[in-house]
């Protein structure tokens, strides 16, 4: 990747007023049109859109040493950072249409099966990279099912029923997360199978436990004492 690409006012610096240039053009929901010449079109596609400021997220900060005349980047301007400029193009707003979309393959599975989780991105055109949370309801931690990754699948086999949160978040390079989508997953319990061999005997003569295993009822000995007393 060329180290400057990302300098829309080519003063040298990739920095927050390259990152409000692009802002000011930003068109998420353009294509390629042909229709701007703008400096901010990077990618030289006719839009300024994600693609462009990838290259200013990927550079950001960084100075061309081989110019007399770059200048020092800077980290605000008029008050704004790069994750104002980014908030502002809709990259944190989860219920916008460019957000990430996380598709689950059942939302209701028993537990022991297996369910595939993938990830839309808003676009196609940019490398992004995923990862894979999950979450009992009733628990605060997510537990990472797929680092961080260039694929947008993964597969999970939840073991123990009940009812979970499935995250996904996109990433730039070394940036923090750009989008999440979160999606409810319903886990039922494995169901209780008889073996053929008690077919024959009602259900007073055996007892299934809370983990599945079969056994004989349990039987009361007395002796008698006992037998005479309650006779």
């Amino acid at each position: 990747l060329d180290v400057y690409l990302g300098d829309v006012n080519g003063d040298g610096a990739i920095d927050i007023l390259d990152a409000y240039a692009i802002g000011q053009e930003y068109e998420p929901m353009l294509m390629s049109s042909e229709s701007t010449t703008s400096s901010a079109d990077i990618t030289q596609d006719g839009v300024v859109n994600y693609a462009d400021m990838y290259f200013v997220m990927m550079n950001y900060l960084m100075q061309d040493l081989t110019r007399t005349d770059s200048k020092v980047p800077e980290e605000f301007y008029n008050g704004y950072d790069l994750y104002d400029v980014l908030e502002s193009c809709g990259y944190f707003d989860e219920d916008t249409s460019l957000n990430v979309e996380l598709l689950l393959s059942e939302d209701v599975v028993e537990a022991g099966t297996s369910v595939d989780f993938t990830a839309i991105p808003p676009v196609d055109y940019v490398p992004f990279e995923y990862e894979f949370s999950v979450r009992e309801v009733n628990d605060q931690t997510w537990t990472v099912v797929k680092a961080r990754g260039s694929e947008a699948t993964t597969t999970w086999t939840p073991e123990v029923a009940g009812e979970y949160s499935v995250k996904v978040r996109i990433f730039y390079d070394e940036v923090e997360y750009v989008w999440q989508d979160n999606k409810m997953l319903t886990v039922t319990p494995k169901p209780v199978v008889i073996p053929e061999a008690l077919d024959d005997l009602s259900s007073s003569d055996y007892y299934v436990a809370g983990d599945g295993s079969i056994s004989a009822p349990l039987e009361l000995v007395v002796g008698e004492d006992a037998e005479e007393a309650i006779a």
